[in-house]
C-alpha cells in the first residue's frame, strides 16, 4: 500500500488524528487519545484497535469490532485503568451482511497481526459469520487500507511482523537452544532487536500441575493458551510452527513454564549463554 495516497489531519489539542485516502476511497481512520473520559467516537459500526502499555513498558493491542463504537469503547475504558489510545474505522450500517463483514475483517486483521503483542485470546477462526467467495476481496482490500493507515498513525509494530527478518541472513540472528528438567527441548533464533523466535518442533516442559498454575506469570499463561487455541502449539505443548516472542525471557518462560531469565537460559551452539555471547560481541 503506497502511503503517498493518504492524507493526515490533527485536531488542535492532538487528541484526535484522522487518516483517509481521498477520491480513491471513503475509508477514514481516527486515532483517539481519551481525555477526561471523552472518547470522541461515533455510535456506529466499526473496526477498532486498542493500544495500551503492559507491565514491561511495551505496547500490547486488542483488535475488535462492534455495531456501536461508543458503547463498546465506554465498556473498554473501565477494564483496568491502564492508559491507552485507540484507532477505528466506521462501516456503513443498514446492510444485511454487516455482521459478517465486521467479523471477517476482524478475523483478517487478527491473522495479519503479531500474535505476541495481541491481547486477543480468541482468534475467530470458527466464526459462524461468513461471506460468499466473491465478497472476500472486499475484506482483503479493507484490511490492506486499515493496516496502511494504522502504520501511519503509529501502530506499525502491530502489523510489522516476521517478514522483515531475513532468516537466510545469519548476520541478523544467532542460533540458540534451551532444555529443561521436565522434557523441555527448544531451538530458536535470537534477532538483533532482542526478539526470539522459537522454532517448529520445540517442546515445552511436561505439565506437572493443573493448567491454572503454569506458567508463573498470568500473562504468559494467557499467551500459551492463545497459542494452543490458534494451533501454533499442540495440546502436548509442541510448537507446530515458528513463533516469535518479544524477548528471550518471555520465550524461555513459555518453554520452561516457569520464571526464567532468557539471557541465562538460552545458549548458543558454542555453549555460551546469550549473556556471555552478547558481552563478547
Amino acid at each position: 500500500m503506497n502511503y503517498n495516497f493518504f492524507e493526515l489531519k490533527v485536531n488542535d489539542d492532538a487528541t484526535v488524528m484522522e487518516c483517509h485516502r481521498p477520491i480513491t476511497g471513503n475509508l477514514v481512520m481516527r486515532k483517539v487519545v481519551p481525555v477526561n473520559n471523552d472518547l470522541k467516537i461515533e455510535p456506529k459500526p466499526c473496526i477498532y484497535v486498542i493500544r495500551r502499555i503492559d507491565g514491561e513498558n511495551r505496547f500490547s493491542y486488542y483488535i475488535g469490532q462492534t455495531i456501536d463504537g461508543l458503547t463498546r469503547m465506554n465498556n473498554h475504558k473501565n477494564d483496568d485503568g491502564i492508559p491507552y489510545d485507540f484507532i477505528y474505522c466506521v462501516l456503513k450500517s443498514g446492510q444485511d451482511d454487516l455482521s459478517a463483514y465486521l467479523q471477517c475483517i476482524e478475523t483478517e486483521l487478527i491473522k495479519r497481526a503479531d500474535r505476541v503483542k495481541l491481547l486477543n485470546r480468541n482468534m475467530k477462526d470458527g466464526s459462524k459469520h461468513c461471506l460468499p467467495e466473491h465478497k472476500q476481496p472486499i475484506v482483503k482490500e479493507y484490511a490492506d487500507a486499515f493496516i496502511a493507515m494504522a502504520n501511519i498513525l503509529g501502530y506499525k509494530e502491530l502489523f510489522d511482523q516476521q517478514q522483515k527478518r531475513d532468516n537466510n541472513d545469519s548476520t541478523n540472528w544467532v542460533a540458540v537452544k534451551l532444555s529443561g528438567n521436565n522434557g523441555a527441548k527448544a531451538t530458536g533464533r535470537r534477532y538483533f532487536d532482542n526478539t526470539l523466535m522459537v522454532l517448529k518442533g520445540s517442546k515445552c516442559n511436561d505439565r506437572t500441575d493443573t493448567p491454572k498454575k503454569y506458567p508463573t506469570y498470568e500473562s504468559d499463561c494467557k499467551l500459551l493458551r492463545s497459542l494452543i487455541e490458534a494451533g501454533s502449539v499442540s495440546s502436548e505443548l509442541v510448537f507446530l510452527e515458528d513463533v516469535l516472542f518479544d524477548s528471550p525471557s518471555r520465550a524461555a518462560r513459555i518453554v520452561l513454564e516457569n520464571s526464567a531469565n532468557g539471557l541465562d537460559c538460552w545458549k548458543t551452539d558454542e555453549g555460551l549463554t546469550l549473556n556471555q555471547y552478547l558481552n563478547r560481541e
